[in-house]
């Protein structure tokens, strides 16, 4: 069976980064709004201080989201490239494979 040759997926280092920060300002303001005092009083100190920091764990998290969103649809356009290039013969094996599997 021919397979579409893949392009390495790499995710840049920077993303991976603001991807953890994100996830620890996450969960700092869910234990904040959930009534643990994890920062210093001294530190941000107004009522909604839980949710601003979700929102920017969120936004440190966003980068990364997208660029697999990206990534996906990227693979997807190259695989009905692929699909659509191959030969008639080669499609319906495919297809009655696919169905095969299915059942």
């Amino acid at each position: 069976m021919v397979s579409p040759t893949r392009p390495k997926f790499v995710i840049p280092l920077l993303y991976v980064v603001l991807d953890i920060l994100g996830l620890m300002l996450l969960g700092l303001g869910s234990a904040t709004i959930l009534g643990k005092d994890v920062l210093p009083a001294a530190w941000l100190s107004f009522d909604f201080i839980g949710w601003l920091l979700i929102v920017a764990g969120l936004f440190c998290m966003l980068p990364i989201i997208l660029f697999v969103f990206k990534a996906v649809q990227h693979s997807k356009k190259e695989d009905a490239l692929w699909y659509n290039n191959l030969s008639l013969e080669v499609k319906t094996k495919l297809e009655a494979k696919i169905n095969e599997l299915r059942k």
